[in-house]
């Protein structure tokens, strides 16, 4: 619990200062590591995997996990990767979820929150990268590395913390945090096709869509 009122405390602080982030130059990245490909479990799934990777991240979780994302008031996506979806607890608030895994040296955490549309659909001063098809911004601060985007009605504010920040791959570039917000699987996939009903469907019905 620890962890997670650590990540919820954090989305809060995260979210708040996007604005004032967007102003400021972006943080100096590490230089002295070479750029890290993105593992292969961290890449887009392909499209006939979808389902059975959202099921095995689904099933991953504990009752209560699944119990907060099937009351989640918003779209949830979970990790695909299965060490991180193995590791995942999920908790919700009236207009938030948040998702927080410890893997090794590194603390992974999703928070996400309602938003209201951009008007005319601009895209937020300094998103200048792209994610999962959305502008997103891309930082690196205090030995985390982070990425925020907006997708399907909500903002996603997606946090790698490591424990040799200067050391792990996964923080001194972005490519890692990149691949893991792209390999993000929607829960609402793990449901089978109509007239094809599953254990798992109960837990993806209601908020988890």
């Amino acid at each position: 619990m620890l962890v997670e009122s650590r990540s919820v405390l954090r989305a809060c602080l995260t979210l708040a200062a996007l604005a004032f982030q967007s102003a400021c130059s972006r943080p100096s990245e590490p230089s002295s590591t070479p750029r890290a490909s993105a593992p292969a479990d961290l890449r887009s799934p392909a499209a006939d995997g979808v389902r059975a990777i959202a099921q095995r991240a689904l099933s991953a979780l504990s009752v209560e996990s699944r119990s907060a994302v099937a009351a989640s008031p918003l779209p949830v996506l979970l990790f695909g990767d299965s060490a991180a979806a193995s590791a995942s607890a999920v908790v919700t608030g009236p207009a938030w979820y948040a998702i927080s895994a410890r893997v090794g040296e590194r603390t992974l955490s999703l928070h996400v929150v309602r938003e209201d549309p951009a008007p005319n659909g601009a895209a937020p001063e300094g998103h200048s990268e792209r994610v999962r098809g959305a502008p997103a911004m891309v930082l690196f601060n205090e030995g985390v590395r982070s990425v925020t985007w907006s997708e399907r009605g909500a903002t996603y504010a997606l946090e790698v913390e490591c424990g040799r920040p200067f050391e792990d791959e996964a923080c001194t570039h972005q490519t890692y945090i990149v691949g893991l917000a792209e390999s993000l699987v929607r829960a609402s996939d793990a449901e089978p096709p109509a007239g094809a009903p599953s254990p798992e469907s109960a837990a993806t019905r209601g908020g988890a869509r």
